[in-house]
Formats: structure tokens, C-alpha cells, sequence
């Protein structure tokens, strides 16, 4: 199914070209669609100044000694799993079936090719959109789920993919999405890339309802970056940190649908297909859950 989707970061507006669907034949939502200029605001998205530009070093040390060495409510560091699987307390899970046996197993595991702490981390890697995804449970947290801090360090293989300048679209690339499925969830580790290569830090749900992001000041690189998100359901209230800098302060409407989430989705999934069918590959590590901010540190 093909539709155009219109979005504006950094004062320039552009059309998605397509919703993607999926490996086996579903379909799932896209993200951002609005059009804003200057902070302005139209359709369902708001793009708000940043508080800090450009690119800067990776955070480190936050989880320096492994999640031993810590008490969050919930801490993955993913040491403890083999090459190719996912830890104790993951499953890998297909985004758009319920069936939890519809994987492709070389999306999504646990690699010892990169690590922000220790010798692994969580890989992703995919030239398809719709990927499989590792999958928390979040139930065991109470009210946790719904109000907490979160934190992940990341890092992408660059050259990342682009899309077709012709196009005109965006590619759109969620690493954290908490919520009861990919179609019902809140993206809070997410972005999007312009043809040019300009990344925007947005927040988004599936249906395209809502969201909000950052001007395009950033880009993929090879190298680890902290990221950190608040949510708070009963206020609708987002916040996101790059580096241990918050470059987008949000006070979301009801229309963001924050509800007490049930799982956390880590790794990365994309909605519209690049220009070639390059794969994009991020790693995550470090993942950690707490009432209290995290850091990077």
C-alpha cells in the first residue's frame, strides 16, 4: 500500500514515499507525519529547537563494571548470552505477528564483534525493513513500566544506508520502542535520516498520530552514543538525552498514547527501504531501566 507522509525537520519539508510492509506480508506504520517550520506546528508533529548541535564523543562509563555492579530495575549488558541468541528474559520477536517463531534469526542477537562494556553486545542487522527485534517483558516493574528513565549506548555501521534522493524520503529508523506491540508502541530511542544523510531525534507512535523531533543536526556514526529517555504516563510527559545532553525537552498531549507499557523492543527496525539493499547495522548495549535518571557516567 502506497501513501505520501510529509515531513519537516530542520525547515524542510519533504514526502515519505511508501509504508513499508513487512517480511511476510503485513503491514506496519511509519512515523512522523507532519509538516513544521521554525517550531511551528501542523498535522501531528512538532519540531522543537535543540539545546545542543552537531555530534560530540560518546557518553561511557555508566555501566563501567557491568550491571553487577548495579541495582536498576532492570540492567542488560548482554554478557551472558552466546553468539547469535538473546539473554536470559528475551525472546526475539517479529514486529507484526504474533507468532513468536516467525524470526530470521541473523536480524537480531547477541555478536562479539563490538561492545561499548565487557566483549558483547546486541547486533542488528537487516537490508529489509520490519525486522525482528529482541523483546523484554517490563510487567515484572509495576509502575515502573509506565514512569521511568531509560538508558542505551548504540552505535551504527557507517556508511549508513540513504534513501533515493528523487524520492524525496526520509529513512526512518526506531532503536527503542516500549510498548504492547510494534503496532501500539511509543518509539523513544528513535530517528530519522534525510536523503543527505541528516539525522532528526524524534518521538513518534505507529499510526502517525503523534510526534514530535529535533532539527536534522546530527548523523549516524560509527561510534557509541548514549542515549537516554523519561517517560511518564500519567503526564504524557517525554524528555531525551544524547551524551548526557537533552536536546529535546517535550511535554506531550494525550495524543501520545503513553500507557503502562508492557515490553521493552530493542534493535533496529526501519519502515521505508533504502535506496540500495544495504544493510543497516547498529549495536546496543548497556540497556538499563531505573526511577532515577541514569546517566552516562
Amino acid at each position: 500500500m502506497n501513501f505520501t507522509r510529509t515531513l519537516a525537520f530542520a525547515a524542510v519539508t519533504l514526502t515519505a514515499c511508501s509504508e513499508k510492509t513487512s517480511s511476510d506480508g503485513t503491514t506496519g506504520s511509519g512515523g512522523a507525519t507532519t509538516t513544521a517550520t521554525n517550531g511551528s506546528t501542523s498535522g501531528s508533529t512538532t519540531v522543537t529547537g535543540a539545546t545542543t548541535t552537531g555530534t560530540g564523543s560518546a557518553g561511557t562509563g555508566g555501566a563501567a563494571q557491568g550491571c553487577a555492579a548495579h541495582a536498576y530495575k532492570l540492567c542488560e549488558d548482554f554478557e551472558g548470552a552466546t553468539d547469535g541468541g538473546v539473554p536470559s528474559g528475551w525472546i526475539k520477536r517479529h514486529p507484526y505477528t504474533p507468532d513468536p517463531n516467525a524470526v530470521v534469526d541473523a536480524e537480531i542477537g547477541v555478536a562479539s564483534d563490538q561492545a561499548h562494556w565487557g566483549s558483547k553486545s546486541l547486533k542488528s542487522t537487516s537490508a529489509q525493513c520490519g525486522q525482528t527485534r529482541a523483546q523484554h517483558s517490563l510487567t515484572s516493574l509495576g509502575a515502573t513500566a509506565g514512569t521511568h528513565w531509560g538508558r542505551v549506548f548504540y552505535r551504527v555501521e557507517t556508511p549508513a544506508p540513504l534513501t533515493d534522493p528523487a524520492c524525496n524520503c526520509y529513512y526512518h529508523e526506531t532503536f527503542v520502542g516500549l510498548g504492547p506491540s510494534a503496532t501500539d508502541e511509543s518509539r523513544v530511542v528513535d530517528t530519522v535520516e534525510s536523503p543527505a544523510g541528516a539525522v532528526s531525534y524524534i518521538y513518534n507512535i505507529p499510526d502517525d498520530s503523534f510526534g514530535q523531533g529535533s532539527p536534522g543536526n546530527y548523523a549516524y556514526e560509527s561510534t557509541w552514543r548514549c542515549a537516554e529517555w523519561y517517560v511518564d504516563a500519567t503526564t504524557q510527559s517525554y524528555r531525551f538525552f544524547l551524551d548526557g545532553q537533552e536536546i529535546n525537552s517535550f511535554q506531550n498531549q494525550p495524543g501520545a498514547k503513553m500507557k503502562q507499557f508492557t515490553d521493552i523492543n530493542v534493535g533496529s527496525i526501519c519502515y521505508i527501504l533504502p535506496l540500495a539493499p544495504t544493510n543497516f547495522t547498529a549495536w546496543f548495549d548497556d540497556l538499563a531501566i531505573d526511577d532515577q535518571r541514569i546517566g552516562c557516567q
